[in-house]
């Protein structure tokens, strides 16, 4: 059986986060080879010493947050990405119905980010490339890009509104047996999860996928919520 020792190494940097104590360290309880590894890599100090104890280093220290948050938190914990679906054009030539479909994209948004979440709007995303390439492009752009955006998603919000692209976003998520939400506070359907609550001395951290995201740290404690880095998509078109 061939095992992949990367995979290895992040579940012990994550399971060795779990064991902190004393600030950033952690007992040294798993295989020699894996935590010389660790250490090689720059996550840890030598392991090889009398002390029952490793020290996470800086770097050591945010791997193993984003390794737990990885392999381990539950869905009901994890900082969701949901796409947020309905009209945009739907063949109005009105520029002010674009301006208010957006607008009503927009605001489920602000809701989802209050439970914990990081929205993204897939319109914003795609005009300002539309608006480079030219508006003969949007067709080519807008659609294809907003579907992409459903492979990396846990859940769909579909709000009221014709729309043939938000209609086959949803499509896809139930092929796919992952939740649809009609609105924000639905009886009939799973609530949204509340996420993560921000402590107050809790900063958000950078967001890797994408590029986009608020720079920031996470708190070196335990009671400390892991935040998760996915992020929370919102198209229609």
């Amino acid at each position: 059986m061939s095992l992949d020792k990367g995979k290895i190494d992040q579940a012990v940097l994550a399971l060795l986060y779990l064991g902190l104590h004393d600030g950033a360290r952690a007992w040294k309880g798993f295989d020699w080879e894996v935590m010389d590894r660790l250490h090689e890599k720059g996550f840890i100090t030598d392991p090889r010493s009398n002390a029952k104890s490793v020290v996470f280093t800086e770097e050591g220290m945010d791997e193993a947050q984003r390794c737990l948050e990885q392999l381990f938190v539950s869905e009901s914990g994890q900082r969701m990405w949901i796409m947020i679906a309905g009209p945009y054009r739907s063949g109005s030539s009105d520029p002010s119905v674009w301006s208010n479909n957006l607008r009503k994209l927009n605001s489920p948004a602000v809701a989802i980010f209050q439970k914990g979440h990081v929205p993204i709007i897939g319109v914003n995303m795609a005009l300002p490339i539309i608006d480079s390439a030219g508006q003969e492009f949007y067709e080519t752009i807008m659609l294809p890009l907003s579907l992409c955006l459903t492979e990396r998603c846990d859940a769909i919000l579909r709000i009221e509104g014709k729309s043939i692209g938000a209609d086959a976003e949803v499509d896809r998520f139930r092929a796919r047996g992952l939740r649809v939400f009609q609105s924000l506070d639905e009886n009939s359907q799973p609530s949204l999860p509340n996420g993560l609550t921000r402590a107050s001395n809790t900063r958000v951290p950078f967001c890797s996928r994408a590029g986009v995201g608020i720079q920031g740290q996470f708190k070196s404690d335990r009671s400390c919520p892991v935040f998760g880095k996915k992020w929370i998509a919102s198209a229609s078109y």
